[in-house]
């Protein structure tokens, strides 16, 4: 069937960010032409703007050469299967060459193919969609219709610009250089419309007074609209009019503490001084403080942290601790909660304080532990604070910082520390007063006539050289999960991958561990080893964990060309992912496959249906079919079908989440939500994040 290649045929900076290479005007000749590796000539282009070309048989990818061109070249970085480089100097020059337009072009990572003709970049990426198009997704067009062209400046309909503020406190805005965090100070753009352009250094001097005011802006969207200009600009006003008025209001209260202070009566204004804080955060801390009291309901209210963001997809740290709460991450619990506690100006809520004391106690955060006990324990008593304290040390004993806290507000010595830790924690009466705050290992009770187990080695220190004696200790006494942990990145990668096989086969869980073995062989460049993990995070995975898979395999192709790569991206059965394995020696096969190789009694017929499809691919198909012929209400409830049978399929919540948010029936999304908790133990993380979106845009609408 024929079809339109539509998706960025135009435009200048569409085929993804690239480091640029300093050029003089001609464009001809490039920095440090004295030192090259090579001469090539250029015969294509990858997604990345780069040149490709071919030496002594090996693939290189020159940066800053383009087609039909003769460079000379300087090698970057050598694999297996290719090379990267940079172009020297041009010795035969294409004629499609320009000198770029922006003045950034050589260090922001915002554009890539400014020094190619507008003409040329709408060809050179319709030809990269072919070869995507038909290598990736196996189509091959019959017919290609010309492209459409649009314009080359000024082009674009949407931006985000990155936010950043050096040790001086002066404020960055615009693009991030190509694999840096680093922001691109810019204060024009070639490519965003010219009327948002202009309004660049305005907006950034906006930004700046926020700053200054104590905000933390991450980032700033642009739409091509000029009513949403005037109201992101009017926003931002009455921001920067709220933290003026906030500051002033802070000081007269300052002023108004220190007066009545000073009188020993109470005085008749402290009511009033006290009742200035909002009442939607009372409201907020006592539905979330109260465990028990914890539902799906819809009129929670968002935190006033003190970080400011241009975007309503930012979800508010306290909507994201009840999610993550809710579904048992009580390790991203304690840290949204600890960063909502931090950013409250007039004190934290007791009761917060002890759930922050109680995660962290949990999931053994000391040093989150200190820090909430640094920053809030002035809202606890004296008895909590100790117990806190004890049963802190009772999980590390020699946590420095700890210690510190508890000889300066306990006046507790060091034998008095050793006395209390010697001793188990009463949990049970500081239980009673915060119901929070849990330590399995300080209740256990030992069986009379038992001895207690006594540590072989005490305290914590880093290490870097390890003696072939210790190596030997850890391999032969260690757990092999643990052994890989320790050796990681304290021997070489040879050793380190053998502890990280010998974890991988006795373990009954490997992915995390399989995930770990694959950024070690990123990082040392081993596609090889690379192939046989991701394979074996395939096999461990089963039907589930599809984003981490895609993710990896992305790894896998941008460090070179495997053919498991090609393989495993065809979406196999386990059937075909043992097959596969069996096929290149990842496992052993048994005697029954050694004698005789068997045949499948029934297949399917791949006409009728797809031998990829996975029963969540099923229910979206059939959920689109409903939606075409208007079956609304039948669609959401085949998908919260589908939710219930696979709840670890991510892709069906967004579409769940999309049609409640069209039919508004909250009520509907409620009960749901409910059925849910009650049904599934734990969520993907992102949909979690996509869950407390939902949340908050539902508190959004009710408000209204």
């Amino acid at each position: 069937m024929p079809f339109r290649l539509l998706a960025g045929l135009s435009g200048r900076y569409g085929l993804g960010s690239s480091e640029k290479i300093n050029r003089v005007s001609s464009g001809q000749v490039m920095a440090d032409t004295k030192c090259f590796d090579g001469v090539a000539d250029v015969f294509s282009l990858d997604y990345e703007g780069r040149g490709v070309a071919r030496v002594h048989g090996k693939t290189v990818f020159i940066k800053g050469a383009l087609p039909t061109e003769k460079v000379s070249f300087r090698v970057l970085r050598e694999k297996k299967q290719f090379s990267e480089a940079e172009t020297v100097e041009v010795l035969k020059e294409s004629g499609e060459r320009v000198r770029p337009a922006c003045g950034y072009y050589e260090t922001c990572g915002g554009c890539s193919l400014q020094h190619v003709s507008p003409t040329a970049q709408v060809a050179l990426k319709q030809r990269i969609l072919e070869e995507q198009l038909e290598r990736i997704g196996r189509v091959k067009s019959e017919q290609i219709l010309p492209p459409i062209y649009g314009s080359a400046w000024h082009y674009r309909d949407r931006a985000r610009l990155s936010v950043s503020v050096d040790k001086k406190g002066r404020l960055k805005m615009g693009f991030q250089a190509k694999k840096t965090n680093e922001v691109v100070d810019i204060e024009t753009c070639q490519v965003l419309p010219k009327h948002i352009s202009d309004v660049l250094p305005m907006v950034k001097l906006l930004l700046q007074t926020l700053s200054d005011g104590g905000a933390a802006v991450r980032f700033v969207e642009f739409f091509n609209s000029r009513v949403i200009i005037l109201l992101v600009l009017l926003f931002m006003v009455l921001l920067f009019i709220f933290y003026k008025q906030k500051g002033t209001a802070k000081t007269k209260k300052t002023t108004k503490a220190a007066k009545a202070s000073s009188k020993k009566n109470h005085h008749p204004n402290q009511e009033s001084i006290e009742g200035g804080s909002p009442d939607w955060v009372d409201q907020v801390n006592q539905s979330v403080s109260d465990p028990d009291q914890q539902d799906w309901e819809w009129g929670g209210s968002g935190s006033a942290g003190s970080t400011t963001s241009v975007s309503a997809q930012e979800v508010d740290p306290l909507t994201e601790y009840q999610v993550y709460k809710q579904f048992g991450y009580e390790s991203k619990a304690a840290e949204s909660l600890a960063g909502y506690l931090n950013g409250l100006n007039d004190g934290a809520p007791e009761k917060l304080v002890h759930e922050l004391v109680g995660l962290s106690l949990r999931v053994g955060n000391i040093d989150m532990l200190t820090d909430a006990l640094e920053r809030h324990g002035s809202v606890l008593s004296e008895e909590s604070l100790a117990e806190y304290v004890k049963a802190g040390l009772m999980s590390d004993q020699t946590h420095l910082p700890l210690r510190v806290l508890a000889e300066n507000r306990l006046g507790w010595s060091m034998q008095e520390i050793e006395r209390q830790i010697g001793e188990q924690p009463d949990l049970e009466e500081a239980s009673a007063s915060a119901p929070a705050m849990t330590n399995d290992n300080a209740g256990a009770n030992h069986a009379p006539g038992v001895s207690k187990r006594a540590a072989i080695v005490l305290g914590k220190k880093e290490f870097t050289d390890i003696t072939p004696e210790e190596m030997g200790a850890v391999i032969g006494f260690v757990k092999p999960e643990q052994s890989a942990k320790i050796l990681k990145d304290k021997v070489g990668y040879e050793t380190a991958v053998q502890q990280y096989n010998r974890a991988i086969q006795s373990s009954s869980k490997p992915a995390s561990l399989i995930i770990d073995a694959l950024k070690l062989d990123y990082q040392h460049e081993e596609i090889s080893q690379f192939a046989k993990h991701l394979w074996k995070l395939y096999h461990s995975l089963g039907q589930y964990g599809r984003q981490v898979k895609e993710r990896m395999l992305g790894w896998g192709y941008s460090l070179g060309y495997h053919e498991v790569f090609d393989d495993l991206e065809k979406g196999p059965n386990e059937n075909k992912i043992r097959e596969i394995g069996l096929e290149r020696g990842y496992i052993r096969p048994t005697s029954l496959q050694m004698k005789a190789k068997y045949r499948e009694l029934v297949q399917k017929d791949s006409s009728i249906i797809s031998v990829n499809a996975s029963p969540a691919d099923e229910a979206l198909k059939e959920v689109e079919s409903l939606l075409m012929y208007g079956q609304l209400d039948l669609a959401i409830g085949t998908l919260e079908q589908a939710v219930l049978q696979y709840p670890q399929e991510s892709q069906l919540y967004v579409m769940l989440f999309d049609l409640y948010e069209r039919v508004e029936d909250w009520a509907r999304l409620e009960q749901f939500l409910r059925l849910l908790r009650e049904r599934v133990v734990s969520l993907p993380e992102e949909v979690v994040l996509a869950m407390s979106r939902l949340l908050q845009h539902v508190n959004q609408h009710s408000k209204k």
